[in-house]
């Protein structure tokens, strides 16, 4: 009896030790420093709480679906971003996770990037219709982006110096996270159509239109989407096994 018991103990210390193992802690967005719905980032006439239209676009290509905000290009490029010496994103440090969930319209050259970078760390995830990728064009995900909402999230880790992507709360990049792609002197968040030729491929561009139900970030740590709350295979059969003891005992 006691072995099984030992066997029992030793069964669940692994498992806490495999959940005690994952990369990044967990953090829903709703529980985020900073907050922006679309009516937050655009107030109907302007920009606000610190986003710029820049790049080629102005307050003029931002209008209001609801509380959503909507960026509808007229040039190759364009975007809103925090970068005015005061936002909360430039005030951060270290680890850093954004997440933007947002609607791409399907117009055959539709998409936006999110471009984090903070002391002179920097990546750019880049969301189009029907794939994610960085900036030099790695594929990480080929499911469709446009006609419905969907939660894209950039992570980067100081602690492993690694960045990770996820779409809908699943990592689509390698589980140890990738590396930087360029370096920077650049301390700024851009969302939208920052590269006119991103991974050899038009970004955007004019009638390029992507909905926005929110910007969500916080610079004082590293995140991974929060998961839905379920008992595992492992933690299942951890209780059948002690079910089968007592029914022995």
């Amino acid at each position: 009896m006691k072995e099984n018991i030992r066997l029992l103990v030793a069964t669940g210390l692994a498992i806490s030790s495999l959940s005690a193992q994952a990369a990044l802690t967990t953090l829903d967005s709703s529980g985020f420093a900073s907050q922006y719905n679309g009516n937050d980032i655009f107030d109907g006439t302007n920009a606000a709480n610190g986003w710029v239209a820049a790049g080629g676009a102005t307050d003029d290509n931002l209008t209001l679906n609801g509380s959503n905000v909507i960026s509808t290009l007229t040039a190759t490029n364009g975007w809103i971003q925090h970068d005015n010496g005061s936002t909360p994103w430039e005030n951060g440090s270290g680890s850093w996770t954004v997440e933007v969930r947002a609607n791409i319209s399907a117009t055959g050259s539709g998409g936006f990037v999110i471009w984090g970078s903070l002391n002179g760390e920097r990546d750019i995830m880049t969301i189009r219709e029907n794939q994610i990728t960085n900036l030099a064009g790695t594929v990480y995900n080929t499911e469709t982006n446009a006609g419905g909402f969907h939660d894209f999230r950039l992570t980067y880790d100081a602690a492993d110096d690694a960045y990770h992507y996820f779409r809908d709360g699943l990592q689509i990049t390698p589980e140890g996270g990738i590396g930087q792609q360029a370096g920077t002197g650049n301390t700024r968040l851009i969302i939208g159509d920052c590269c006119t030729n991103v991974g050899g491929s038009i970004l955007g561009g004019p009638g390029s239109s992507v909905e926005f139900e929110y910007i969500r970030y916080d610079n004082s740590g590293a995140f991974s989407p929060a998961p839905v709350p379920e008992p595992s295979i492992a933690l299942l059969g951890l209780a059948g096994f002690a079910f089968f003891l007592r029914r022995r005992r």
